[in-house]
């Protein structure tokens, strides 16, 4: 028996998740028995990150999430990426397929993926990076929404940072935001489906 499944046992034996229901999700994230994330990603894949690939933030929040979306308008296709850090470490990863979506709804749809998934740590703080420029200084009030087809994943977002007591959104380069950048690549080239990983 692994190392992961004794100490989940041993959690489910002493009541832990009886009294603490909604933290069962993210406990089997953690030690990567949640059957969804166990999946693997294509061979194509490339998690071996060069020193430029690691996350420029300081871990001084709950969680860092770093979070891209990529679209192909010819093909009618998109791809969504996240990747959550705790300390410089990475605790965990999704790369999701999404049909028909422009570059700003698949921004947009990576980060209220990512907070979903965030709720289910129960942190107090998150920092939020992305490349897009617009998405960032739209959540942090500098640019409004105009497009009456953003708004809905805009009110999303916001409504989904309001489970933190605090959150930040920071924009980074995409040079500095490969991980993420890769995931969302690797989700548009599915065909169906949601694939996700967490970190050993």
């Amino acid at each position: 028996m692994s190392i992961a499944l004794t100490m989940y046992q041993f959690l489910v034996e002493k009541g832990f998740f009886d009294e603490n229901p909604n933290q069962e999700y993210a406990v089997k994230i953690l030690l990567g028995l949640n059957e969804r994330q166990r999946q693997k990603l294509p061979e194509s894949a490339d998690f071996e990150r060069k020193a430029s690939d690691q996350p420029p933030l300081q871990g001084d929040v709950d969680l860092e999430i770093f979070v891209d979306g990529a679209a192909d308008l010819h093909k009618k296709s998109a791809g969504i990426g996240g990747a959550f850090f705790r300390k410089g470490m990475e605790l965990y990863s999704f790369a999701e397929y999404l049909p028909d979506a422009t570059n700003n709804q698949a921004e947009y749809t990576a980060l209220c993926k990512a907070l979903e998934i965030a709720a289910q740590f129960d942190v107090k703080s998150v920092r939020v990076a992305s490349d897009s420029q617009l998405m960032v200084r739209q959540l942090n009030g500098e640019y409004r929404v105009k497009h009456a087809n953003m708004k809905p994943l805009y009110e999303r977002a916001k409504q989904l940072a309001g489970n933190f007591e605090k959150i930040e959104f920071v924009h980074i380069s995409r040079n500095l935001n490969k991980l993420a950048d890769k995931l969302s690549k690797i989700g548009m080239s599915q065909t169906k489906g949601s694939q996700t990983r967490a970190s050993q």
